[in-house]
């Protein structure tokens, strides 16, 4: 079985046991159970380009014990935000499919968690329906403040890579449940920028440095102006396609399929070695065998419908 990024014609794979070098010389070996397509970001930056997302909504999330009940919901481990302030990961239904999909920031003890804004009604009432007796305050604040991203319209998506294992200009490759080594250039200079603005959160994606940086900020709030912000070049949305990044419930229909399906292990928003969330033996099973587990039809239901005339006996 072989799952890629999607990125261009000339994009290159890795496969199982290949022994890969980061920018930096360190060498790693991929032990992915499935291929994956060498994907980096520019190191060197030449464009901003700032989009707001008006598809994207945030839910503000708070009160005792609001990182332990996130914990149980969710596929990535709460704990990563102890050593950064933004994590991706997807709800799951008790069947493992995928729900939403989030990105979570951290404020203080705050949590932000971004989803798309069309289904955010459903997914408070996911949330409230597992709040039970806990003392934690679930707020649409979609009205007050809103996301945004600034990225590199014209960056390179597709580095050099060799068939004898050297991957050249790369950002790190490592397990998928952990946080990656993130490169910091654009987001530092995107917080150069903007670092007078008190107003304005700055929080790196995730997912993929090439994707560059998200912005959250009162709605009022006009962002281009700030950063000079590029027209030309690709947009938010053909970029993410380029790196093979699905968002929202348009590209991700709710309760079909499961995280692995839309690289979600890939892009570091999946835990294998956190407790029990909702959804975790289908999503582990995936995992450590490869495959989905399909329910068969019993023969009774075969035999009817290949003859819709025998008995209900047969």
């Amino acid at each position: 079985m072989r799952r890629t990024f999607q990125i261009n014609k000339n994009a290159i794979h890795c496969f199982d046991g290949l022994k890969c070098c980061n920018p930096e010389g360190l060498r790693v070996k991929c032990n992915f159970h499935f291929s994956r397509t060498c994907s980096s970001s520019s190191t060197n930056v030449q464009q901003m380009k700032y989009e707001s997302l008006p598809t994207r909504g945030l839910v503000r999330l708070s009160g005792e014990g609001v990182h332990e009940f996130v914990q149980g919901l969710m596929t990535n481990d709460i704990n990563h935000l102890d050593n950064t302030s933004s994590l991706y990961t997807m709800f799951l239904n008790t069947k493992g499919r995928i729900l939403y999909d989030s990105i979570i920031y951290k404020y203080n003890d705050i949590l932000l968690v971004e989803c798309d804004v069309n289904d955010i009604h459903n997914f408070i009432k996911h949330l409230k329906m597992y709040r039970v007796r806990r003392k934690i305050d679930i707020d649409n604040v979609s009205d007050v403040l809103t996301a945004g991203v600034v990225f590199d319209p014209n960056q390179n998506l597709a580095k050099n890579c060799d068939f004898n294992g050297t991957i050249k200009d790369l950002e790190q490759i490592v397990p998928c449940s952990t946080i990656y080594e993130h490169d910091s250039s654009f987001e530092l200079k995107v917080k150069d920028i903007l670092i007078d603005k008190k107003n304005i959160f700055i929080y790196r994606d995730p997912r993929l440095s090439a994707l560059g940086v998200r912005l959250i900020h009162s709605k009022d709030l006009d962002i281009a102006p700030l950063l000079q912000s590029q027209n030309s070049g690709d947009s938010y949305t053909t970029v993410r396609y380029k790196l093979g990044v699905a968002e929202g419930i348009q590209e991700i229909p709710v309760g079909n399929s499961f995280p692995h399906e839309y690289n979600c292990d890939y892009l570091h928003g999946v835990s294998f070695h956190k407790g029990c969330y909702i959804g975790q033996e289908l999503t582990a099973r995936t995992q450590h065998t490869g495959e989905k587990k399909i329910k068969s039809k019993s023969k009774k239901q075969i035999n009817k419908a290949l003859d819709p005339n025998l008995p209900g006996w047969m």
